[in-house]
């Protein structure tokens, strides 16, 4: 909403100085136009989050990925009319373009490398930090002919030692009093911090509250002992 706001805003009085004779005008114009269309998809998908059982099913899934492929492309096409806005800038005033196309160029090339890097880093930190770790704590967990879980992938063996164990009835008991609890390959699982923002929106998982989502968050069959 606030970027809608920024770019409607600096976008009107762009609009307001310009005389439509270029191909840098008249996309700039067609981007402004649609960037209310990506706003609109925008919130229909909000609106389907909260008020649909699944949004990564049937018009909902087709609003979401037209959202982002829409936006998407008008990412795209916005750099490419900052690039023929350059020309039109230095025909302007009788600049060569050619050192502001490469200075753009490299900062594009910045964006794109810090994006990337942050992917990487992310998916890293969220996974391969423990994967050293975790080999020995899994032959530990061999020798006591304990079964592995997926979900150990992510989690600290020092943490997992001292989490508490939980009884099905102590998880319904909870459950009653109003707390959003699952139960995932044998972790008792607290989605009230993020269940309004599940990209499968949040009516899907209030129906699942106090139950064993195993099977539908890996695809098998799955017995675990409970622990929080």
């Amino acid at each position: 909403m606030l970027g809608v706001i920024g770019v409607g805003s600096f976008g009107a009085a762009a609009i307001a100085t310009i005389s439509v004779k270029t191909v840098h005008s008249w996309l700039g114009i067609t981007i402004y136009a649609l960037l209310f269309v990506e706003f609109a998809l925008g919130l229909v998908s909000i609106w389907g989050q909260v008020a649909i059982v699944s949004v990564n099913h049937g018009y909902p899934r087709l609003v979401k990925r037209l959202h982002k492929i829409f936006g998407f492309a008008l990412l795209l096409s916005s750099w490419a009319n900052i690039y023929l806005g350059i020309d039109t800038y230095c025909l302007s005033y009788g600049y060569d373009p050619l050192f502001y196309k490469i200075a753009y160029l490299v900062w594009i090339g910045m964006v794109a490398l810090m994006f990337l890097f942050g992917e990487y880093w992310w998916n890293w930190r969220g996974t391969s930090k423990w994967k050293f770790t975790l080999s020995n704590f899994e032959r530990e967990n061999e020798k006591q002919n304990t079964k592995k879980s997926r979900l150990l992938l992510h989690i600290d063996p020092e943490d997992y030692k001292k989490f508490p164990e939980f009884t099905w009835e102590e998880v319904n008991e909870r459950v009653q009093r109003g707390a959003y609890l699952v139960v995932c390959d044998g972790f008792v699982v607290n989605m009230r911090k993020w269940i309004k923002v599940h990209p499968g929106g949040a009516k899907i998982l209030e129906r699942v509250i106090g139950t064993d989502i195993t099977n539908d968050f890996f695809g098998y069959e799955k017995v675990r002992t409970i622990i929080e």
